[in-house]
C-alpha cells in the first residue's frame, strides 16, 4: 500500500471517528430529559381537552418532563400568589383573567409580553383572539397571556319547575320576588345565588349595574375614574339588597356559595333559576330539557334592556415566564406547546369535550355540541357583551375587598353604603399619583 493511500485510509478513519463521536453526542444531547414546573388548577389539569393535548406533546417530546402543581380554585391561587414575592412562579402555568388579579404578575415580570411568542410562532396571531378575551388578559395595553375560554352569563329557568307551581317566567323585580314567595312557602330555592369569594356573585352584581346606562359608563371608565362608590354601583347593591330581604337566595348564602354548590342547587333541581356560565353548563345536561333560557329580570327604571345584554370576558388562560422563555434550551420547548395548546385543533377539542366557550377565533359545528351547550350558543345570537367588576377594577387589594363586600352584601351582614365606602377609601389610598 503506497503512502498516498495509507494517507486517506487515515484520513478516512479519523474522519468516521469524528462522525461517530458528533452523533454519539448529539443522540446524547437529544435524549436528555428536561424538566420543567407546571402550575395550574386542578378542573384545568383534569379537563379532556387538556389531556388529549398533554398526552399530544408527550408523544411529540418525550425528552419533556413536566412536574404538574396542581390545587383547587382558591387553593392555587393562594399558592401562586405567595410565590410572587419570591419570584417563585413555573416556567410555565395557567392563571386567570382580569387586570386586579394579572398586574401583579406583570409587575413581578413573571409574565411573558406575548407579543414576542406571536413574533416567533407560526401557528398564531394575536388577531386570532378576540378583543374582550384580549382586554382580560391585558396590563397596559399588553397581552401578557393567552385566553383559553370566554364566557357570557346566562338566565335560564326550570321549566318543570315554574309549570308545577302554575308560575310565569319573572321579567321585572316585582314578578321575581312574587315568584320567590311561592318557590320558598314549596321549599325551593328560588336562584342558586349565592357567594363565597365573591363567586358567583360578583357577575350578578355587575349585569344588575349594567341595565343602566350611568352604570355601564361607571364601569367602562372605572380604570381612569378610580371610582367605585358611584351612585349607579350603589343602586346595584340596593336591588341585591332587596332582592335577598325577599328571600330570592338561598337562606345560607355561603353553604350556596362559590361554584360547585351554586351548580348543584339547580343541577339537583332544588333551585327554580340560575344565572350560570358556560363552564357549569354540562352538569345541566341531564335536565336540558327542562332548561329555558331567559333573560335577567328588569330592575325598576332600568334603561337598558337585560334580555339584549350578558356580562363575561375570559377566565383563564396560559402564561409564559420570561425568565424561561428567555432561556435558549428552554424557548423552543414553550414555543411548541404554546402552538400546540393554542392551535385551532385543541381549541375544538375543549369546545366538544369540555364544553369550553372558546376565546379564540375557530369554527363550531354545534351538531358535535351537547343539547344543553347548543342552548347557549343560540340564546346569545344577538346578545352584546358588557363589562363587569372582575375584568376593570384596576387595583388588586379593591378587587379582593369587592369580594369580600359581595359575601357580606349576600350575607346581610353590611349595606352597600358601608361597603362602598369601604372600597372607595381602598381605592383612593391605592391610586397611582399624578
Amino acid at each position: 500500500m503506497g503512502i498516498l493511500q495509507k494517507t486517506w485510509m487515515v484520513a478516512l478513519v479519523l474522519l468516521l471517528a469524528a462522525l461517530t463521536a458528533w452523533a454519539g453526542g448529539k443522540q446524547e444531547g437529544a435524549g436528555q430529559k428536561v424538566s420543567m414546573r407546571f402550575e395550574l388548577q386542578s378542573v384545568a389539569y383534569e379537563a379532556k381537552g387538556m389531556q388529549q393535548v398533554l398526552a399530544k406533546f408527550k408523544e411529540q417530546h418525550p425528552e419533556v418532563e413536566f412536574k404538574f402543581e396542581t390545587g383547587a380554585e382558591n387553593e392555587i391561587r393562594t399558592k401562586m400568589k405567595t410565590e410572587l414575592a419570591s419570584g417563585g412562579i413555573s416556567e410555565i402555568y395557567m392563571f386567570w383573567g382580569g387586570y386586579g388579579q394579572i398586574k401583579p404578575f406583570w409587575d413581578a415580570g413573571v409574565a411573558l409580553d406575548m407579543d414576542e411568542y406571536f413574533k416567533v410562532s407560526k401557528v398564531n396571531k394575536r388577531e386570532m383572539w378576540g378583543e374582550g378575551s384580549q382586554a382580560t388578559f391585558s396590563v397596559g395595553g399588553k397581552l401578557i397571556g393567552l385566553p383559553q375560554n370566554s364566557f357570557s352569563t346566562v338566565w335560564i329557568n326550570n321549566k318543570a319547575l315554574f309549570d308545577k307551581f302554575g308560575l310565569k317566567y319573572p321579567k321585572t323585580l316585582a314578578e321575581l320576588k312574587a315568584v320567590a314567595k311561592v318557590f320558598n312557602e314549596n321549599g325551593i330555592i328560588p336562584m342558586a345565588m349565592g357567594s363565597v369569594n365573591g363567586n358567583p356573585s360578583h357577575l350578578f352584581y355587575s349585569l344588575i349595574q349594567c341595565q343602566f346606562s350611568d352604570g355601564l359608563k361607571d364601569l367602562q371608565g372605572i380604570q381612569q375614574s378610580w371610582k367605585i362608590n358611584t351612585e349607579a354601583t350603589l343602586r346595584a347593591g340596593k336591588f341585591i339588597a332587596e332582592m335577598r330581604e325577599a328571600g330570592v337566595f338561598p337562606k345560607d348564602t355561603v353553604a350556596g356559595g362559590d361554584w360547585g354548590p351554586n351548580t348543584a342547587q339547580f343541577a339537583e333541581e332544588k333551585a327554580a333559576m340560575i344565572s350560570a356560565c358556560p363552564w357549569q353548563l354540562p352538569n345541566f345536561e341531564p335536565i336540558a330539557d327542562k332548561c329555558d333560557f331567559g333573560s335577567t329580570p328588569r330592575m325598576p327604571g332600568a334603561d337598558i334592556d337585560p334580555a339584549g345584554i350578558s356580562t363575561g370576558g375570559s377566565p383563564y388562560g396560559l402564561y409564559l415566564n420570561p425568565k424561561a422563555w428567555n432561556n435558549p434550551k428552554l424557548r423552543p420547548i414553550l414555543l411548541a406547546f404554546a402552538d400546540l395548546w393554542a392551535s385551532d385543533e385543541s381549541f375544538l377539542g375543549y369546545v366538544y369535550l369540555d364544553g369550553v366557550d372558546p376565546a379564540k377565533k375557530v369554527n363550531i359545528d354545534t351538531s358535535k355540541m351537547t343539547k344543553i351547550m347548543a342552548k347557549y350558543y343560540a340564546r346569545l345570537k344577538g346578545v352584546r357583551q358588557v363589562p363587569n367588576h372582575w375584568a376593570l377594577v384596576p387595583d388588586p387589594e379593591t378587587w379582593n375587598n369587592f369580594n369580600y363586600y359581595m359575601d357580606e352584601l349576600w350575607a346581610g351582614s353590611t349595606m352597600p353604603e358601608q361597603g362602598l365606602q369601604k372600597l372607595q377609601g381602598i381605592m383612593d389610598k391605592n391610586k397611582p399619583k399624578s
